[in-house]
């Protein structure tokens, strides 16, 4: 499993799949965090958890599906803060953030897209040039993509 996704979006979809307030066996108030299934497919990374499937589009190199920690994915997406898009990378038992690896389960490289997803909006403002019209990119021929 091969992709790259906007980070802001893929994290506002895992920060919704929070679990339910559960009292522990100390009476205290504990959040049931589990874990959540991340799956590559077409042309789009799927979040689930707790009942919860949310969709962002990305660009899927190799389709896969793994389940891991959602608390702690959501610390690695934020400790990569500046940057707009992330590449992620799954295989055997690590899921690479980047250079960061994240432990998880049940890694199959088949995935299919789940049924009746909430899908997030898309702000591919990387893709476009600044102060470009949309209809005069194919113009351009000196176009150099800044360094991110």
């Amino acid at each position: 499993m091969r992709f790259t996704i906007e980070r802001r979006a893929l994290m506002k979809m895992v920060e919704q799949l929070k679990g339910e307030r559960l009292r522990d066996e100390r009476g205290r108030m504990k959040r049931d965090e589990g874990e959540l299934q991340l799956t590559a497919c077409g042309a789009m990374v799927f979040v689930a958890a707790n009942g919860v499937t949310g969709g962002c589009e990305a660009l899927v190199m190799d389709e896969g599906t793994c389940r891991l920690p959602r608390v702690r994915f959501l610390a690695v997406l934020r400790s990569f803060a500046p940057k707009l898009n992330l590449h992620c990378g799954a295989d055997g038992e690590w899921l690479r953030v980047e250079r960061f690896e994240v432990r998880m389960r049940g890694y199959s490289p088949h995935a299919v897209a789940p049924e009746g997803f909430k899908p997030y909006p898309v702000t591919a403002n990387w893709l476009g040039i600044p102060g470009a019209p949309d209809d005069s990119l194919d113009a351009v021929s000196d176009v150099r993509l800044p360094r991110q």
